[in-house]
């Protein structure tokens, strides 16, 4: 059995997505750092992911059944992800401000435990969101884009399990040995 870790990176970006394109109207909402792939036209969204950051140490629980070979050890911490998200079209700057503002509220929160609830995909829990910023861009036909740009920072609850061996029992014995400790006449 390999090490495995939840949540995964999919689904970090399919709840931020469902958030995004549940409060703003765009074509497109994507990840970013994909092939082969057009820029789309319209107002669209795009996001990279920046890092993951440990706010807390390993808390380690152990999963044993007396009737399987495959027992585990599970590390539980708690993170912080960290997403660029990336406003492209007219309408640029305005969705950046309602996602950084709403992202400083309450409101958030509720709104992914809810979709947590209805859908199980993985927990975000927004702990602060970049103020926006103008990153505009020249595409590929030489024109300038428009494109505004903040960081969201959201608390997920990270876990990797790995197998973990346990002894059962042990048969213990004693035997007598004739011989003295430490040994003389070495």
């Amino acid at each position: 059995m390999a090490a495995t870790i939840t949540p995964l990176m999919d689904g970090l970006f399919t709840s931020l997505r469902s958030f995004l394109i549940a409060h703003v109207t765009v074509t497109s909402c994507r990840q970013a750092q994909q092939n082969k792939t057009a820029m789309p036209t319209g107002d669209f969204i795009v996001m990279t992911p920046l890092g993951v950051d440990g706010l807390s140490t390993n808390a380690v629980s152990y999963q044993f059944d007396p009737d399987s070979d495959t027992n585990t050890e599970t590390h539980n911490r708690t993170t912080v992800w960290r997403c660029q998200i990336d406003f492209y079209g007219e309408s640029a700057q305005e969705f950046a401000n309602i996602i950084a503002m709403i992202c400083r509220s309450d409101y958030s929160c509720e709104w992914f435990r809810r979709y947590k609830a209805e859908t199980g995909n993985p927990l975000i829990t927004p702990l602060f969101c970049t103020d926006p910023k103008q990153t505009a861009m020249i595409n590929g036909e030489d024109q300038w884009e428009n494109r505004w740009t903040c960081d969201l920072h959201a608390q997920i609850p990270a876990s990797v399990v790995v197998p973990q061996q346990f002894m059962t029992y042990a048969s213990v014995r004693a035997d007598s040995v004739d011989a003295k400790f430490p040994p003389e006449n070495v």
